[in-house]
């Protein structure tokens, strides 16, 4: 779809090249994306310190720690003893699973199938953890792709997955930077308020025209 296309490159004349989340540890994603699930960004990262203080990095660490040690590292993130059950039954899946033997869509099947793990963070950890080209839509981006006029606000996931999907190339740098680009934009301009004069997508924008 060449309206799609069109939003990315005006995204990216906004913000240039990104490089989205990409730690020396990838575990680190796959944690760190059950710990944000219902908090911000923010308390997840005080979480993961904790967590760090620990020397708790690692899938293996998890599936080898006290849920108590666990529950107590993660506090700031809220919902802690949930968390801590849910990330206890993933490093149980995964500290022996070798991704790299599977498809992307046997992984996400394997992914689905753990306890805390739905479309988003399964897509998460693909894209992310396993470098795999799997496009993660947000909040921001069915926000986004709403107010423009593309598709309704009650879209389901996998229908607007499949139609970014189709209409950009099949790249983990490109899901990458596109998925990044969503969440700056959403953050920066397409607020619960937006910012429609501001913003590079107003021309194209069934919301921006109309502000």
């Amino acid at each position: 779809m060449e309206f799609i296309k069109e939003l990315y490159d005006r995204m990216l004349t906004q913000y240039g090249r990104v490089d989205w989340w990409a730690p020396e540890n990838p575990d680190e994603i796959i944690i760190g994306a059950i710990l944000v699930q219902n908090t911000n960004w923010k308390n997840a990262e005080k979480a993961l310190a904790n967590l760090k203080a620990k020397g708790i990095t690692k899938i293996r660490d998890i599936f080898e720690a006290e849920a108590d040690t666990i529950a107590e590292c993660i506090i700031p993130s809220g919902y802690y003893n949930l968390k801590t059950e849910r990330l206890m039954d993933v490093a149980d899946g995964l500290f022996e699973y070798d991704y790299t033997k599977f498809t992307v869509e046997e992984n996400r099947k394997h992914l689905l199938s753990l306890n805390g793990i739905g479309k988003e963070t399964a897509d998460t950890i693909i894209l992310y953890a396993y470098n795999m080209a799997s496009f993660v839509v947000d909040n921001y981006t069915t926000r986004i792709m709403s107010r423009v006029g593309i598709v309704p606000e009650e879209i389901k996931y996998m229908e607007l997955k499949k139609l970014i999907e189709e209409s950009i190339d099949e790249s983990v740098t490109l899901y990458n930077e596109f998925h990044a680009f969503f969440i700056m934009l959403a953050q920066d301009f397409c607020v619960k308020t937006p910012k429609c004069s501001l913003c590079p997508l107003k021309e194209i924008c069934e919301t921006g025209k109309a502000s």
